[in-house]
C-alpha cells in the first residue's frame, strides 16, 4: 500500500498547485517521504517555490528565519495575530532537516548512536548546482560540499576524528578520490555499487571525490 499512498500525497500536493499548507506534525514528515519513494523533483520544486505558502514567499517578505506561519505576514494584508505567530520557530523551520539529510546528505545511522558511523547521500535536485553545509554531532564537525554538472559529480567530505562514514554517490562512469581511484584511495573501501549508486566506506579524515559520467 506503500508506493499508493505516497501516490496519493503527490496527487494532494499537485491539486494544491504544487503547494503545501502543513503544519508542524506533517511538514517534514512529507517532505522526507517524497524523496524516500521516489518523489525528489516534487520536494525540491516545493521548496524553491516562490508563491504563497512557500518558504521562499517568506524569504521574499523580510525573512531572516523560518516562521512558525505560512501567513505570519502576507503582502497586503500585514501580521498574523499576535497569539501564535513566531518568526523563528520549528514549525515549517522543521524543513531544516529534510535540507541536511536530503541536500547536503548528512543522516544518522540508527544502528551507531551520536553520529559515531552516519551516512552520506547528498540528493542533487531542482535548480541547485552546488551545496555546501555542515552538521556539527557530539563527535565533531560533518562537512559537506558538492557540486553537480554536465560531465562530473564532486563531493568533498569531512570525517571527524574516531568517527567513520558511508558515503553513497551517484554511479559514472569512474569514481576517484584526490585524484586516485577510489578503491585504491588512503581510508577509503568500497561497500556497493548497483546502476544507479556507489558507495564507500570512510575512515576519518578529508576526501575529495570526483564522479566522471
Amino acid at each position: 500500500m506503500k508506493p499508493k499512498v505516497a501516490a496519493n500525497m503527490v496527487k494532494a500536493v499537485k491539486e494544491y498547485d504544487f503547494r503545501i499548507s502543513t503544519g508542524i506534525q506533517t511538514t517534514i514528515r512529507l517532505m522526507n517521504q517524497l524523496v524516500k519513494n521516489g518523489y525528489t523533483g516534487v520536494a525540491y520544486q516545493l521548496l524553491e517555490s516562490n508563491r504563497f505558502p512557500s518558504w521562499l514567499y517568506s524569504v521574499n517578505q523580510g525573512a531572516a528565519a523560518i516562521w512558525e506561519r505560512w501567513d505570519g505576514f502576507v503582502k497586503g494584508r500585514g501580521f498574523q495575530g499576535p497569539g501564535m505567530n513566531s518568526f523563528n520557530h520549528y514549525a515549517i523551520g522543521s524543513v531544516g532537516e529534510w535540507m541536511y539529510q536530503h541536500i547536503l546528505g548528512i543522516s544518522y545511522d540508527e544502528h551507531t548512536p551520536g553520529y559515531r558511523h552516519f551516512i552520506v547521500k547528498p540528493e542533487p535536485g531542482g535548480s541547485l548546482n552546488w551545496a555546501k553545509g555542515s552538521y556539527h554531532s557530539i563527535n565533531g564537525n560533518i562537512a559537506v560540499v558538492w557540486q553537480n554538472s554536465n560531465d562530473a559529480f564532486s563531493c568533498e567530505v569531512t570525517v571527524p576524528a574516531n568517527t567513520s562514514a558511508t558515503l553513497i554517490l551517484p554511479a559514472g562512469r569512474q569514481i576517484t578520490e584526490g585524484g586516485t581511484p577510489a578503491n585504491n584511495a588512503q581510508g577509503v573501501s568500497a561497500a556497493g555499487k548497483n546502476n544507479t549508486t556507489a558507495s564507500f566506506l570512510l575512515k576519518s579524515g578529508k576526501y575529495n571525490f570526483r564522479v566522471a559520467r
